[in-house]
């Protein structure tokens, strides 16, 4: 129902694997579990920006971080009281 009214707000509506090339900046607050995956960070801009407004934090799947070995993209994932980088990535300046 959301996409209906976004696209008759004058909004483009995509499927994930389409936007997920495209954007900057994705945030998340559809309660829904991994509604960001790893098969969407491999299609994303270097420098994409995620979030997550949701009340749980399941829709941001952050385990191919966790798991990644070091040399990959850098990332790093906030949450309301810490950040957690990648390996790779250089710690966030405070």
């Amino acid at each position: 129902m959301k996409a209906l009214e976004a696209i008759l707000d004058g909004y483009q509506v995509l499927p994930m694997e389409e936007a997920a090339r495209l954007g900057d900046i994705f945030v998340t607050l559809s309660g829904n579990k991994h509604v960001l995956a790893r098969r969407h960070f491999e299609l994303m801009k270097d420098g994409a920006v995620l979030s997550n407004s949701g009340h749980f934090n399941v829709e941001i799947d952050i385990r191919p971080w966790k798991s990644s070995p070091r040399g990959a993209r850098s990332a790093c994932a906030t949450t309301s009281i810490s950040t957690r980088c990648h390996p790779a990535a250089p710690e966030p300046a405070r």
